[in-house]
């Protein structure tokens, strides 16, 4: 630390704290269960604290002499009987002790924040910098872990949860609304009761199954005369392309013909119908490619401070860039797949992400795909909340066919139910559509 600055720390409220232990060790610690020496500045305070947690471990009562007798084992002890003394005579009630140590985590991790900042401060002056993403990578983990350990860890008892959900029923009949997202795809929601915040959902297809497009079909449905906004991370595809589709979609214009700049000519009053109708669906493409988590992580939050989020669209998983050099793919993928999960967490919206499924599927007899099919997929099966298989029984013969039905197996979900539906997908317009019984 730079000593001419002031350093965040409380003496008064650590000898309090330290006071409160001696005089009222039963309940105190307790209060403690879970904090270490760390929310300590002064070394003395410390070396008191780190005594009185192995007592409590032990079993061992805390008082002066316990302490006083943990502390003259340590070759360095400068603690006296007198100044054990002064803290539990100084301290009038314990009372307040859980108080006291809340203002000193907060202070703690102000130490641990200013420590960060001036590490990373050196090493920009001394040049020892390689990677810039990497130094802003390391920095946003260092502070996200400081956000996670200055929260407090509760459980909530089962009343409190029954009362808390109950509210939310009673809210629900009131008002018709809940927290759930619709996908508007009616099946597809009966089975999975729609998607939640902090849902990880993956969707594994091969190639040219309609991934993309059902994706796609999903932010433009959740997105629909939304207030909120349904951000898409295009990795593999560019921003035109991505629109194209969409355009396709809402227009009932070929996608083709866009591409080729025929659907101007051709139907010219719906092309230019398209920008207005283009308004009603709140969506956003973002098309940087060799993205990686924490890259989509600070540019989220800065789009969410104009913009509320609905849902976040990734395509595709393989596609993202880890935050370091990996072994191999199969760990790169994992350390994504678990980046993914903590972004839905934190920013409490569902992240819907594309997956390739590997090439074992061709050579097997039985086309359908499982969730070991997902390509590098590490610890993608354990960390997704919902996974869905894209396919088509004849898949050899897809590039032929404009209008087929494709199926959408649920292989995992958490909050639902696992099962099989059907959706008609216009490959020409990139839309997917319920099957009704004319269809059939």
């Amino acid at each position: 630390m730079i000593p001419s600055l002031k350093i965040p720390f409380n003496e008064e409220m650590e000898r309090a704290l330290l006071g409160s232990v001696l005089i009222d060790y039963k309940n105190t610690m307790n209060e403690l269960v879970d904090i270490d020496e760390s929310i300590f500045y002064i070394d003395t305070h410390k070396e008191i604290y780190k005594s009185m947690i192995e007592l409590s471990n032990n079993g061992s009562p805390i008082d002066i002499t316990t302490v006083y007798g943990k502390l003259i084992k340590n070759t360095n002890n400068k603690v006296t009987v007198d100044y054990l003394l002064h803290l539990a005579e100084e301290t009038p009630t314990a009372a307040h002790a859980k108080y006291y140590c809340e203002q000193l985590t907060k202070l703690s991790t102000l130490r641990k924040m200013a420590e960060l900042c001036q590490t990373t401060y050196k090493q920009i002056l001394t040049g020892d910098v390689q990677d810039i993403n990497d130094l802003l990578m390391r920095n946003m983990k260092a502070l996200s872990e400081l956000s996670e350990n200055g929260q407090e860890s509760e459980f909530k008892s089962f009343y409190d949860l029954a009362k808390e959900n109950i509210k939310e029923q009673e809210n629900i009949a009131r008002t018709g609304k809940t927290n759930r997202i619709k996908t508007l795809f009616p099946s597809l929601d009966k089975l999975t009761g729609g998607f939640k915040g902090g849902d990880l959902i993956i969707i594994g297809a091969r190639p040219s199954v309609g991934k993309t497009a059902f994706a796609l079909n999903l932010a433009l449905k959740m997105g629909k005369g939304s207030h909120k906004a349904v951000p898409v991370f295009s990795v593999e595809m560019r921003s035109d392309s991505i629109c194209y589709r969409m355009m396709a979609g809402i227009s009932g214009i070929d996608n083709n013909s866009f591409k080729s700049g025929a659907a101007f000519e051709n139907e010219s009053k719906k092309v230019y119908a398209i920008a207005e109708l283009s308004k009603k669906y709140n969506v956003y493409v973002n098309d940087k490619s060799a993205i990686k988590v924490y890259q989509m992580k600070a540019a989220l939050i800065k789009f969410m401070k104009d913009h509320p989020i609905q849902a976040i669209v990734i395509d595709y998983l393989q596609l993202l860039k880890g935050s370091r050099k990996f072994v191999n793919k199969n760990e790169e993928v994992s350390e994504i797949s678990r980046d993914l999960k903590l972004l839905a967490r934190e920013l409490d919206v569902p992240v819907i992400v594309l997956s390739q499924l590997s090439r074992n599927i061709e050579q097997r007899e039985d086309k359908r795909p499982r969730m070991s099919d997902l390509r590098d997929s590490g610890s993608v099966e354990q960390d997704a909340d919902v996974i869905m298989m894209l396919w088509r029984e004849d898949y050899q013969n897809f590039q032929s066919s404009d209008i087929s039905n494709i199926n959408i197996d649920v292989v995992k979900c958490r909050d639902g139910s696992i099962g099989s539906l059907k959706l008609a997908f216009d490959k020409p317009h990139s839309w997917f559509s319920e099957i009704t019984k004319k269809d059939i």
